[in-house]
């Protein structure tokens, strides 16, 4: 049996900063494996700014294609309909004996409590919470959910200082991006012309 993280994300597009959150739940927290899954429709956003679902797919298996502990699930973005953590989390535990745990930013974590079936999921969900903002309610919040006996741990990790909106916002004003993504996304971007 395997421990595997599994990180969702829009991925629009991905970049360092969610490598360097898998490497370090891989390699300070023990787990085996990585699975990136990029979301097809997001629910909780719209479709404006967003690249074309295959597009970030493709995205993301450059960018994970040199770490052998990482691979990546196109389970969401095959599916034609919003999906919710609920669901992803009921699927990914029916697939084996494998033992799978979710990885949600902080700001997901202070809206845990409106998502879909909210009660259910904290029932069947192991949580991995990245604070990258050094929020300092994270803590208090975490200690909230773990007592209504909801599994949940942080990730102690550096903070990450990028986002995608960031990147986005940089090819639009025509700055390089070449510190912030890995090389072949770069590459990727420029060649099919995103987020100009």
């Amino acid at each position: 049996m395997m421990k595997i993280a599994v990180l969702g994300g829009t991925f629009n597009p991905i970049h360092l900063g969610h490598i360097a959150m898998a490497e370090y739940v891989a390699g300070q927290m023990g787990f085996d494996k990585i699975c990136f899954l990029p979301n097809g429709q997001p629910p909780h956003k719209t479709a404006d700014g967003i690249a074309d679902k295959f597009h970030r797919l493709e995205m993301v298996k450059l960018a994970t294609q040199d770490n052998d502990k990482f691979y990546v699930s196109d389970y969401e973005i095959n599916r034609d309909k919003h999906c919710y953590t609920v669901d992803t989390v009921k699927y990914f535990n029916s697939l084996d004996d494998n033992e799978y745990h979710f990885i949600i930013g902080a700001d997901s974590l202070f809206m845990l409590d409106t998502w879909k079936n909210s009660q259910e999921l904290k029932k069947i969900c192991s949580f991995i919470i990245c604070d990258r903002d050094g929020n300092k309610n994270t803590d208090a919040e975490i200690a909230r959910h773990k007592a209504t006996g909801c599994r949940m741990v942080k990730a102690d990790m550096p903070l990450i200082n990028i986002t995608s909106t960031d990147i986005r916002n940089m090819i639009k004003n025509g700055e390089s991006i070449d510190k912030y993504v890995p090389t072949p996304v770069a590459d990727y971007i420029l060649k099919y012309n995103l987020y100009k």
